[in-house]
């Protein structure tokens, strides 16, 4: 019996020693835990590394890469036959270099014809000035006789005229003489004299009629000398301008059917690339486009921009484009118009901050915007989808942290909050007050059922008044003013007299409710994994999850 009641000891005192060694086990886990384990009311926080960076504020759009510069290549003539073709679609061409040629033998058989015409103008047109030029020497020569020749009866008419004056005048000396001489009683001398006188008086009258008439003969000479003259001028003139004219117009049919032979080979207007080729070897060409050239030494994006964000863009601004072909690497960009009206677009655009690089939603009615594309790489081609961050603004190398980090004042002005001292790394405990005192005075901790554990209470303090030498493990945190600059969606940039890269910035989450314990002191172990049970009347471990808190023993238990 004894054998047998030694053995049933043995067997619980073996039992009880498991026990024992089992929480010891789960004790000083536990203990290892509470190093970490935040205080009763304490805020949970975690802290971001204060560094410069970059900050830029954008308006996102999308768009399709296309060519600063296209030309569409037609060529001057109609119904001729495409003789060879010298590009394909893809190729790169100079200006000058050889499209297309067309069959000319029809063009030269119209050049010939036109040679001829313009040779058959300019001798029938020659004719005919010779012709009016002779007309109008003969008017001119025709005039000047004419009025030479009357001129010349004129002074004969006053010649005569002037004679029969002093004809008559020679009479009336002469009666008088006679009547003198004579007396009454020589009548017959008296009568000669006075029909002397009567003939040299009619004569002289006949002589002054014919002067008038020789004068007006010498101006109507003159009129119709000189209308004439003018009307042989006139047609001169005309002859000389129709034989221009015509010979202008033939010569015109001549130069147009050199060209048009010498535009059987269409060259390259511009230095480009083909993107388009509309003819082929056989064709009978009857007008339009014959190749689409567009330049690809600078490209342009044409996007939309929703009236939300247009009166943001501006021409000039800066524009960071992305696209799949490039990867990563930014190119830049800058807006070159701004459209004063709506219109419809199938491009997509979307309001958006940082780097504005990620394309927006739909918009059919948006305002259109071109951006022209600066840097220069192999890889864009036309045709690719573009991401667009126009810069509304941009900060370089400042200070930034995120919106919620920084705090207001009552007054209104603002501040961060900082870890103390250097090498803080994140996931910071903070606590106010002297947090100074070692741990190593405190009497236990109280277990924690919910999800995080909590440090316990020394004998005899309330849960509210926690010891701060129960606060190993979380550090001193201080207030920084600050003055806040550019924001984007998710930062804002700050600037302060104690600022300085390193600087562990806080970033507050929620408080732990001290209602989210289900066992004090008394309470015993908190289990692992948010289990709550524990052994009664003994020092208990609070904690849960992956953090628990090492419990004390109640009423100053030993």
């Amino acid at each position: 019996m004894k054998k047998k009641r030694g053995k049933k000891f043995k067997l619980i005192v073996g039992g009880v020693a498991a026990a024992v060694v089992v929480v010891g086990v789960v004790i000083g886990v536990r203990m290892i835990r509470a190093k970490n384990a935040s205080p009763a009311g304490a805020v949970k926080q975690s802290t971001t590394t204060l560094t410069k960076m970059d900050l830029t504020d954008s308006i996102s759009a999308s768009g399709t890469i296309e060519s600063k510069k296209t030309r569409s290549v037609t060529a001057q003539v109609n119904d001729v036959t495409v003789q060879k073709i010298y590009v394909k679609v893809g190729d790169e061409v100079k200006k000058g270099d050889k499209l297309v040629s067309f069959d000319s033998d029809s063009l030269s058989e119209s050049l010939s014809e036109a040679q001829d015409s313009l040779q058959d103008v300019q001798s029938s047109a020659a004719s005919e000035v010779e012709s009016a030029q002779e007309q109008y020497d003969t008017a001119v020569s025709d005039r000047n006789y004419n009025n030479a020749k009357a001129a010349k009866n004129l002074q004969k008419a006053v010649k005569a005229r002037d004679t029969a004056k002093k004809a008559v005048k020679t009479a009336k000396t002469k009666l008088k003489q006679v009547k003198k001489k004579a007396g009454a009683k020589n009548s017959q001398d008296v009568t000669t004299a006075q029909e002397a006188l009567t003939k040299a008086q009619e004569a002289y009258e006949q002589a002054k009629t014919a002067v008038e008439t020789a004068r007006d003969n010498k101006n109507d000479t003159a009129r119709q000398n000189k209308s004439s003259v003018t009307q042989a001028q006139t047609a001169l003139k005309n002859a000389q301008t129709n034989r221009k004219k015509n010979v202008k117009e033939a010569q015109k049919q001549v130069t147009s059917a050199q060209e048009a032979v010498a535009k059987c080979a269409v060259t390259a207007p511009m230095d480009g690339v083909v993107t388009s080729l509309n003819v082929s070897a056989g064709d009978t060409y009857t007008g339009g486009t014959i190749v689409q050239l567009d330049n690809t030494s600078g490209y342009t994006i044409t996007t939309s921009v929703d009236e939300y964000d247009i009166s943001n863009v501006k021409k000039g601004q800066r524009v960071v484009i992305l696209t799949e072909a490039t990867d990563e690497d930014e190119l830049e960009g800058v807006v070159t118009f701004v459209a004063p009206s709506t219109g419809s677009t199938s491009t997509t655009t979307s309001a958006s901050s940082g780097n504005g690089a990620d394309a927006g939603n739909s918009s059919s009615d948006g305002y259109e915007v071109r951006i022209r594309i600066k840097t220069t790489d192999s890889r864009i081609k036309m045709g690719m989808t573009a991401k667009c961050s126009i810069v509304r603004d941009e900060a370089k190398d400042v200070f930034a942290v995120p919106y919620d980090a920084v705090s207001e004042n009552a007054d209104g002005t603002y501040y961060i909050t900082v870890v103390d001292g250097s090498g803080s790394s994140t996931g910071y405990t903070t606590q106010s007050g002297d947090n100074s005192q070692d741990s190593s005075d405190n009497s236990g901790q109280s277990g924690d059922s919910g999800q995080r554990g909590k440090m316990g209470n020394p004998p005899g303090q309330d849960e509210t008044n926690a010891s701060d030498d129960s606060t190993k493990g979380t550090a001193k945190t201080r207030q920084i003013a600050v003055t806040k600059g550019m924001e984007t969606d998710y930062y804002v940039e700050i600037s302060g007299d104690d600022l300085e890269e390193g600087l562990e910035v806080v970033m507050p989450t929620d408080k732990v409710s001290d209602k989210s314990s289900s066992s004090d002191s008394r309470s015993g172990f908190g289990s692992m994994n948010g289990m709550g049970s524990g052994m009664p009347d003994s020092g208990g471990m609070g904690g849960s999850g992956n953090k628990g808190g090492f419990g004390g023993e109640p009423g100053g238990g030993k």
